[in-house]
């Protein structure tokens, strides 16, 4: 700070930053440097080009900031009220992106129905509840001698072989009711599958008569063998085990493949222009002359009310051919000595092209290319849980169960390993619980299994009634007999030609987004998409215009 004076008067502190002339008989000189004269202009203009913004502008209440002559409680009305109208703006604003980012998609019925032709029949997987046939072992003798001696014979080769068979079986029974035995679990002779299929009741002692379509034929023509979590089943309708299983996957669950290429994918249906009479198994029309007739049967001889409880009979699934059957999640029962029809509605969900550029989490379905399985060609649901359950089995355990899918190199759970790989399910439940309440926990195994974006579920209306074997053959006077067959009778159609498919679709997409944005911002400001361009015109094109008009205009003067 400078001070100077004029005679013996200070005529003022002066900031160092500007130039001073003195001279002692004249006025004190001040002259501003060229930076400051150029921040003037620069705010000068600026001032002039809000002014002017204001007095021109698209938004309501503008024009009364830029007025000079208000009084500056109006401006700070009008502030207040674009403070209020932005936050109440935004807030809306993001519960609309909310929406927009985690619910974009809604599931609606189709425009038009859908003819049944255009799926496959449901496959249909059978599971007697007869697990062994006596003569080979019987599992409630051996139980309760069990309970008396509580250490197995082992000195005793029939012992050990019956004892192995006990291993096996064990695995397929109630769990509960040999954890506390202590078996032979020596199975490098034979695997457990192998001892299953041994000890099991056979093919022709379970199918006795089929009927498809209103034709008959041996029932080895549509049903195949399968391993299934109940022991050894039979399958109709299921794709060709090497399109829907990958190369490098166990030999057992190739050794019973139908050898017919499939026609149909999950996610585009059937080829056009293909003959109706196609693989997978397909039907014209609803109706029980179209359906499937089975007719079973169990031999007395051979129930077992110990391993699979009171209830004899078979167990029923209805699935879609690219899925592998899980029966111990859901089934149906089909009692003997009863005639059981299953009416089935058709239940399926397609999702539009729309959706594609969604990510799977957003719209909470995976399409055929985006989930690669290890051991399946077909994406579903329930093939991603086996294999997620397999892979964990595998990693707490060392080894995996027999119907979980593997290469031949992984160890299969014996007896000893029930106990483990109950455990690893339980397990895996629980911590999907977890992530699914608590985001933030750290998983150590992540499936995530969604559903596939085209899904075929089959809802079955179920009624029964007596079937009275002995009775048929005595009204046919037939002399051929069945002692000790225990027969069941189970039909299955489609109860309509037509069927309602729902779809998903994209509830908010960017365009309803910015839709209801500019309603908003129209709402509550009177803000157009022009109305930005004008400010950011403002604020750069007619500003930088403006100064270099100045500019020229004082260069001539």
């Amino acid at each position: 700070m400078l001070k100077f004076y004029r005679g013996r008067k200070e005529v003022a502190n002066i900031p160092s930053i500007f130039s001073v002339e003195v001279d002692n008989d004249a006025d004190v000189h001040i002259s501003m440097p060229s930076t400051m004269k150029h921040e003037n202009k620069l705010v000068k203009v600026a001032r002039g080009v809000f002014e002017e913004y204001c007095s021109c502008s698209t938004i309501h209440g503008t024009k009364y900031l830029g007025e000079s002559q208000r009084h500056w409680f109006e401006k700070a009305w009008w502030i207040l009220a674009y403070v209020f109208s932005l936050i109440g703006c935004g807030m809306l604003i993001r519960q609309i992106y909310n929406k927009w980012d985690q619910s974009p998609v809604i599931v609606t019925f189709a425009g038009k129905t859908t003819p049944v032709f255009e799926i496959p029949f449901p496959a249909v997987t059978i599971c007697p509840e007869t697990k062994a046939i006596k003569t080979v072992v019987d599992f409630t003798k051996t139980y309760h001698k069990f309970l008396v001696q509580h250490e197995p014979p082992y000195n005793v080769s029939s012992q050990e072989l019956r004892l192995k068979y006990m291993g096996a079986l064990s695995q397929i029974c109630e769990p509960h009711l040999t954890d506390t035995f202590t078996m032979a679990d020596n199975v490098s002779e034979e695997s457990i599958i192998d001892i299953i299929k041994q000890i099991a009741p056979t093919f022709n002692d379970t199918m006795h008569l089929c009927k498809f379509r209103n034709s008959m034929k041996y029932c080895s023509d549509y049903f195949k063998e399968i391993m299934t979590d109940e022991g050894l089943c039979f399958s109709f309708n299921m794709l060709n085990a090497r399109e829907l299983y990958r190369e490098g996957i166990s030999k057992d669950f190739l050794e019973n493949d139908c050898n017919v290429p499939s026609n149909w994918d999950l996610q585009s249906g059937y080829k056009e222009f293909i003959e109706p009479r196609t693989y997978p198994y397909r039907v014209l029309a609803a109706g029980a002359r179209s359906g499937l007739f089975v007719l079973l049967r169990s031999y007395e001889r051979n129930l077992d009310y110990i391993c699979k409880g009171p209830v004899q009979g078979f167990k029923i699934l209805l699935h879609h051919p690219a899925e592998i059957p899980q029966l111990s999640k859901e089934y149906f029962r089909v009692p003997l000595l009863q005639e059981v029809l299953v009416s089935v509605r058709p239940n399926m969900i397609t999702t539009s092209v729309g959706l594609l550029d969604y990510t799977p989490n957003r719209r909470q379905c995976f399409f055929a290319s985006e989930r690669y399985l290890r051991f399946f060609k077909v994406y579903t649901q329930r093939n991603c849980e086996l294999e997620c359950l397999a892979n964990y089995t595998l990693k707490a355990c060392g080894c995996v169960r027999f119907s979980m899918p593997r290469v031949d190199e992984t160890a299969i759970c014996g007896h000893r390993q029930m106990t483990c790989y109950n455990k690893a399910e339980h397990d895996l439940l629980h911590e999907q619980y977890l992530n699914g309440i608590t985001k933030n926990i750290s998983s150590t195994h992540e499936c995530e299994c969604l559903p596939a974006c085209t899904s075929i579920k089959y809802d079955a209306e179920i009624s029964q009634a007596s079937f009275d074997w002995s009775l048929l053959l005595n009204a046919f006077k037939s002399s051929t007999e069945y002692p000790g067959m225990c027969p069941a009778r189970l039909a299955i159609f489609f109860k309509e030609n037509q069927f309602i498919t729902t779809e998903r679709s994209e509830l908010y997409g960017p365009t309803d987004f910015l839709a209801n944005c500019g309603g908003l911002l129209g709402l509550f400001m009177g803000v157009s998409l022009l109305s930005f361009v004008e400010i950011l015109y403002h604020i750069t094109l007619r500003l930088c215009c403006n100064l270099r008009k100045n500019a020229s205009s004082k260069d001539t003067s």
